[in-house]
């Protein structure tokens, strides 16, 4: 695996195979926080490309034709396929990619991809961002087992993919109450908006006690205890896999302060987030 640090990115890495790395289908990608001014000249690859990003607007260019991705959109582009990123605009962009091989997808997913004229665009992608984490740690792994947790990784995605080109991809699940999950949704998709109750309610269209009570009933917290949550564990993610200074994840994440930020940290991991940074330093 070859491993890579663009200077101009704020943080991440992309990566690429070996030719003596096992064939699991993964050929390239990698997770990027990058400036608005972030160059994609035109290019082209060797297999399927799949693109999610969770926060930021893009422009991409295909022929004469441009798309517009905002927060949680994706695009899937057929093998060589010539495109480029025209721009990004609004928050600081984080974006995962992957060119892989096709053979992961089924037949009937394949018959859908065919029928594809050159790429597909989308709005909802949010079911792909944990495969991608997952598939993304991996990559950065030395251990046993990590080709065959790769491969796991890369179905699943292939899996997403075959849903959203199906329009699957907003199904809900029936075990959940609809308002608690709804919120679920909201939270995850957005961790770093300072969320009040009364806005959660609104959007879920119940009231804020009711809300609590299945919230609480459904996840085992509140939903401001989720939140916080979510956010730590984001944050251990970025230290341990990015160079993203302490108070930038602090406040993308919705933190008031760096300081903030650490005291939270330290009562949930009883670790300081420099204490996890120097960890991934040395193991480098």
């Amino acid at each position: 695996m070859r491993f890579y640090r663009p200077q101009s990115r704020l943080a991440g890495f992309y990566a690429s195979r070996n030719q003596d790395d096992p064939d699991t289908g993964f050929l390239e990608g990698g997770e990027i926080w990058a400036p608005k001014d972030w160059d994609i000249q035109w290019h082209t690859n060797q297999g399927l490309e799949l693109y999610y990003q969770p926060v930021g607007t893009s422009y991409w260019e295909i022929g004469k034709k441009t798309y517009r991705l905002s927060a949680h959109g994706y695009y899937l582009i057929k093998r060589g396929v010539r495109h480029r990123l025209s721009r990004f605009t609004g928050r600081t962009p984080h974006f995962f990619y992957c060119v892989f091989d096709g053979h992961y997808l089924s037949n009937e997913r394949q018959q859908a991809l065919a029928s594809l004229e050159k790429a597909s665009f989308g709005s909802q992608g949010h079911a792909l961002q944990l495969p991608f984490q997952g598939l993304m740690r991996e990559l950065t792994m030395n251990s046993s087992y990590k080709w065959e947790i790769v491969e796991s990784y890369l179905s699943v995605l292939c899996s997403e993919v075959g849903r959203l080109l199906e329009g699957m991809g907003e199904q809900k699940s029936r075990l959940y109450h609809p308002a608690a999950q709804r919120a679920r949704e909201l939270i995850e998709q957005n961790l770093g908006h300072v969320w009040k109750l009364e806005e959660l309610a609104a959007i879920c269209g119940i009231s804020i006690p009711h809300l609590i009570d299945v919230f609480k009933k459904e996840y085992g917290q509140t939903p401001k205890q989720y939140l916080i949550t979510k956010r730590l564990e984001e944050a251990w993610r970025r230290l341990s896999m990015s160079d993203q200074s302490i108070t930038d994840i602090a406040l993308e994440l919705g933190f008031s302060s760096s300081q903030h930020f650490s005291a939270n940290f330290y009562r949930y991991y009883t670790r300081t987030p420099s204490q996890v940074r120097r960890k991934k330093g040395s193991s480098a």
